[in-house]
């Protein structure tokens, strides 16, 4: 069986940085871009750990608060990739046009 290695939110990181000079984007967006990931890279370190450590996985939100905690971290992580992804398909797009 062969073992998918999922890439961690700095290897993303890094890989952004390296493609956002290429980008045309105006500040906004870039500022957007970078913002997104930032918040997606930190809901996801937050969620992922501590839902471990108390045994929630944060699916829904419903009751325990430690669930429902679980569960705003990784919407957050979830909304900010969602949001940086739609920009770099954006400048993507903006820089082939």
């Amino acid at each position: 069986m062969i073992a998918i290695k999922s890439p961690r939110p700095l290897e993303i990181e890094l890989a952004i940085s390296a493609v956002i000079s290429n980008l045309e984007l105006d500040a906004v967006f870039t500022s957007a871009l970078v913002w997104s990931f930032v918040i997606s890279g930190y809901g996801f370190s937050i969620a992922l750990p501590y839902g471990a450590w108390v045994g929630q996985r944060g699916l829904s939100a419903e009751k325990p608060i430690k669930n429902q905690f679980v569960y705003v971290a990784n919407i957050l992580g979830a909304v900010g990739s969602l949001i940086g992804t739609l920009v770099l398909i954006f400048g993507c797009v903006n820089s082939l046009l």
